[in-house]
C-alpha cells in the first residue's frame, strides 16, 4: 500500500505560484501547532508560545525564590525583606490563560487603570509599540510589576491592609507577584492599534484584605514540601 503526503498531495494540485503559497500557509500553521501544545485549545497565533508560558513561570518563581530566600528589598528605605517560610512554587494554568486571553482581546486602555484597582487575581500591562517577540513583551511586563516594591515599599508586617488598597502608589501588581499561597498563573497578549496588552490572571488570587502577602520564616518552614533549590514550597 502507498501512503501519500497529505501536504505534498494538497499543495500540488496547484499552479506552481499557488503551490508555494501553500507550503508557506501548512508550515507556519505547523510551527505554531508546535510551539502551543501546553495549551493547544487556545489560539496562540498571536499571543503565548510554549516556551513564553515556560518563561512566565520560571521568572515568576526565579523571583518569587529571591523573596524567600531574603534578597529583596522593601522600599528604598526599609532594607530586606525578611525570608518568606511560605511562599509556593508556581506552575502554568491553560484555564486562567483563557480568561486573561478574553480580558486582552478588548484592548480597552480605558479600562486598565479601573480594572489594576479593582480586581484581585490580576495583573495588567500595557505600552505603546507593536515591536518586540512574546519574549521581550514578558520580560518587560514581569521586571516592571515586580521592581514596583524598589520605589514604594510595604508595611513592615507585609499586611495587605485597606491603606495599601487605596494608595496610588502601592506596588499592586508586586504583591500579586508575591503572593504566598498564589500558584497558579496564566498570561495572554495582544496587539491593537499600535500597543501592546499583556494580562495575566493568578490563582489563587492575592491582594486579600487584612490577609499577609507572605509570612515570615526560613524558606519552606511553614510548609510539607519543598523545592530546596529555590526554597519555594511544593503543592
Amino acid at each position: 500500500m502507498n501512503f501519500r503526503d497529505p501536504v505534498k498531495s494538497t499543495c500540488t494540485l496547484q499552479p506552481p505560484l499557488q503551490q508555494m503559497l501553500c507550503y508557506l500557509v501548512i508550515m507556519a500553521i505547523a510551527s505554531c501547532s508546535s510551539a502551543n501544545k501546553m495549551c493547544s485549545s487556545i489560539n496562540s497565533s498571536l499571543g503565548m508560545t510554549d516556551s513564553g508560558r515556560q518563561r512566565v513561570v520560571e521568572l515568576h518563581n526565579t523571583l518569587r525564590s529571591h523573596l524567600s530566600n531574603g534578597k529583596v528589598i522593601n522600599g528604598p528605605y526599609n532594607g530586606h525583606f525578611k525570608k518568606g517560610g511560605n511562599i509556593m512554587k508556581m506552575e502554568y494554568d491553560c484555564e486562567l490563560e483563557a480568561i486573561a486571553d478574553e480580558i486582552a482581546v478588548g484592548c480597552k486602555i480605558d479600562e486598565v487603570n479601573e480594572r489594576r484597582l479593582s480586581q484581585t487575581g490580576e495583573n495588567l500591562y500595557v505600552f505603546t509599540g507593536s515591536e518586540g517577540g512574546i519574549h521581550e513583551v514578558i520580560k518587560r511586563a514581569i521586571h516592571a510589576w515586580w521592581n514596583e516594591i524598589f520605589t514604594s515599599g510595604v508595611n513592615r508586617k507585609v499586611l495587605f491592609t485597606k491603606y495599601i488598597a487605596q494608595s496610588s502608589s502601592t506596588p499592586l501588581e508586586f504583591i500579586q507577584m508575591a503572593w504566598a499561597t498564589t500558584r497558579k498563573i496564566g498570561c495572554a497578549r495582544m496587539i491593537c492599534s499600535g500597543r501592546q496588552f499583556f494580562v495575566c490572571k493568578y490563582e489563587p488570587e492575592g491582594r486579600i484584605l487584612n490577609k499577609p502577602i507572605f509570612r515570615y520564616g526560613d524558606p519552606c518552614s511553614l510548609c510539607e514540601k519543598c523545592d530546596k533549590n529555590l526554597g519555594l514550597c511544593l503543592a
